[in-house]
């Protein structure tokens, strides 16, 4: 399976997908007018990759702000890595969010509550 990346835009995060290290990052802003566009082949990718890799999965998300429609989409990925997780496969996320951002904080911890996966929400400490 070949690793997905997409670049950032003023509305959409950077997706890097790599295949071979079985890590996944989302960095960014995701406000896009239509999100199920833009992360429909995200989603297709996640649920092919989780179908054939028995590798730890890491997943680092590193996002300012999701809109409603956005987070609706990242709920659907987490439900795609739940049931990976639930399978006796490993997997760790990792919520990274600006101290003095309250909404990176908020959502990282409602999104820890509502999944049983390994999920750390993790202050990025200044340089």
């Amino acid at each position: 399976m070949e690793s997905l990346k997409k670049e950032a835009s003023k509305s959409s995060p950077k997706i890097e997908f790599d295949a071979n290290t079985s890590i996944l990052k989302i960095e960014g802003k995701s406000y896009m007018e239509n999100p199920a566009a833009f992360y429909e082949p995200i989603i297709y990718w996640v649920d092919e990759f989780v179908k054939i890799s028995d590798k730890p999965v890491v997943f680092d998300i590193n996002i300012d702000y999701l809109n409603t429609s956005s987070t609706k989409i990242f709920m659907n990925i987490f439900d795609i890595l739940e049931s990976y997780y639930q399978s006796g496969k490993k997997i760790t996320i990792n919520w990274h969010y600006d101290p003095e951002n309250d909404f990176g904080k908020e959502t990282g911890d409602e999104y820890q509550e509502d999944y049983e996966l390994p999920f750390n929400v993790i202050e990025i400490k200044p340089i």
